[in-house]
């Protein structure tokens, strides 16, 4: 076999050691990665002792001259272990050269040092350790190494030695390095990635079980294969005892577990559902969920990841504020029953005028009436009565507290009861005009309506109490395309009705009319309002997604126009509000 070759064989015929020392430097590298110092002291004496292996599988290749793969392992050392390292092994494999002996003995020590040169320069490299990284580099430390051969006796014998070495060395040393080093960067480089994984994970599980909301994913069958341990703070269940079950044995009302699969199979994720779940130990939870569907490779849905917000206290403040709303609006009603309570009051002693003229001619006639003429007085007393009683009913319907019922409302109906009701407490200097011509119906609570209608009537009524004037209710029917919903305060395009309430009165000043819908602003006088009126008027209409729009024009009067969705719905004649049925 030619003699390089067998130089070559020999000298890369340390295998089995760099396998060992790979696995070991995975093994002390993830032991000791936060402890640099101690890193160091082990890797040394791991290099050192693979070094001494090394060592014992030499070649001589001239008188005293001994060659090895020693100066691989010290630039290896010094490359990952650092410079403690490199030199631990520099002091090993040199202690062992001299105590060989030989010529070479400074030769090698000098190729050593070269050795540890190369490892301390290619560390200090800024980039990533990459293939081409090390193809470079170990031919920069061959190179740095190989001259190491000239101090072998005199320069002439260093040189023909350097010659003669450089191809096979070389090679070895080249493939040694650069073979050896892509390895245990690898080992490295998977060691770091497991403890980022494992510190991503850690600081994902410490994200997971610090949230405040409740993450949880449910399979296909609808059972809990995952939720995040706020689960107990919010409903008193631990993690435990809720995976593994049916997530619809935890809502409230079962039937809310449909709507919610419609919702999310129809569009593949729903935002704010809305929704109540059973606590542990009894009471309900309001809370809003955000979810999307979970699908495998081949697109199919296998579940459902989502997170729940307990919005109990934002449900208790939205009734308390509708409870708060309820309270002004029947403190706005009993301010409207005392506008009213003068002019009803005249009515009234009128009625009751007639009922007491009609008993005194009784009385007198006793004696001598004949009984028809009794039955006549008679009948004019209970007619007189009926509508006294009939007075009465309407202010009690009106003040009357009752929770809101929404339903089809014939607005014909609501404006000729409303006409009854304010013609009492109009003065007879005010005349009111209707011109209704429609029969349609719209969802709303009908004590609400006839609220709104009070309300524009009474304040109507008061823009002409001084100087007298006409008061027009128009009711028709009307269809908005987009161009005009779009210029009636973003509306939705369809069918509505149409209420104006105009008056002939002394109109609202331009500054002030973009705030006559605020909560408490009114221009009366302190005492005779309380500026909610048309604040209750807005609210009332908006939420039944109408509008309200006012003209006016100064010294001619106003104009105020709803805009109601129309609905096919028949309004059931049975149900009314009282003014007409209901007992004092």
């Amino acid at each position: 076999m030619n003699t390089e070759v067998l130089l070559f064989y020999n000298l890369f015929n340390n295998l089995a050691i760099f396998i060992v020392l790979v696995a070991l430097y995975g093994f002390v590298h993830k032991a000791l990665l936060g402890r640099p110092s101690a890193r160091q002291v082990l890797m040394g004496l791991l290099f050192g002792l693979a070094t001494l292996g090394c060592m014992t599988i030499r070649l001589n290749v001239a008188e005293g001259v001994i060659v090895d793969q020693r100066n691989a392992m010290i630039t290896l050392s010094t490359l990952f272990g650092g410079p403690v390292s490199g030199l631990m092994t520099v002091v090993m494999a040199a202690a062992l050269r001299i105590h060989l002996g030989g010529a070479g003995i400074v030769s090698g020590i000098t190729g050593m040092l070269l050795a540890f040169t190369a490892g301390a320069v290619l560390r200090l490299w800024p980039g990533k350790r990459t293939a081409l990284f090390f193809v470079w580099g170990s031919l920069f430390a061959t190179l740095l190494i190989l001259p190491g051969f000239l101090l072998v006796g005199e320069l002439a014998n260093g040189w023909a030695l350097l010659k003669k070495m450089t191809v096979p060395y070389g090679l070895a040393i080249f493939l040694g390095i650069g073979c050896v080093g892509v390895l245990l960067q690898r080992e490295e480089n998977g060691i770091e990635a497991e403890l980022r994984l494992k510190l991503s994970e850690r600081r994902y599980r410490q994200l997971y079980e610090s949230i405040v909301d409740i993450s949880f994913e449910v399979d296909h069958r609808g059972v809990i294969q995952m939720v995040s341990p706020s689960v107990e703070t919010i409903l008193g269940y631990r993690p435990s005892e809720v995976i593994g079950q049916a997530i619809v044995d935890f809502y409230s009302e079962p039937e809310q577990r449909s709507v919610f699969l419609e919702a999310i199979h129809g569009n593949g994720a729903v935002d704010n559902f809305q929704v109540q779940f059973r606590r542990k130990g009894g009471g309900d939870v309001w809370l809003s969920i955000n979810a999307h569907l979970i699908f495998d490779d081949l697109g199919r849905p296998t579940g459902t990841h989502g997170i729940a917000r307990d919005i109990s206290r934002i449900k208790k403040a939205e009734e308390e504020k509708a409870l708060l709303e309820r309270s002004l609006v029947q403190s706005q009603k009993m301010e409207a029953i005392g506008t009213l309570a003068g002019g009803i009051a005249h009515d009234f002693n009128n009625i009751l005028a007639g009922i007491m003229g009609y008993a005194e001619l009784m009385q007198r006639d006793l004696a001598r009436a004949s009984t028809s003429r009794f039955n006549e007085y008679l009948r004019n007393i209970l007619f007189a009565s009926e509508r006294a009683q009939h007075l009465i009913r309407q202010i009690l319907a009106f003040s009357r507290q009752s929770p809101t019922v929404m339903q089809p409302v014939r607005m014909r109906q609501v404006i000729e009861e409303v006409i009854l009701l304010i013609r009492a407490s109009l003065p007879t200097t005010i005349a009111i005009e209707t011109r209704l011509r429609s029969e349609s119906c719209v969802i709303a609570d009908q004590v609400q309506m006839h609220q709104v209608l009070m309300n524009l009537c009474t304040n109507a009524g008061q823009a002409m109490k001084h100087q007298g004037g006409t008061l027009t209710i128009r009711l028709d029917d009307v269809v908005l395309d987009q161009q005009i919903a779009d210029c009636h305060q973003r509306l939705e395009p369809g069918p509505f009705v149409r209420i104006q309430v105009s008056d002939t009165g002394q109109g609202i000043p331009e500054h002030i009319r973009d705030r006559i819908f605020d909560p408490f602003f009114t221009t009366k006088p302190q005492g005779e309002g309380t500026g909610l009126g048309l604040s209750m008027v807005h609210g009332i209409v908006s939420a039944m997604k109408g509008c309200i729009l006012v003209e006016s024009t100064e010294g001619r009067g106003s104009c105020f126009t709803l805009y109601l969705p129309r609905t096919e719905e028949a309004a059931d004649e049975t149900i009314r509000t009282g003014i007409a049925s209901s007992g004092t």
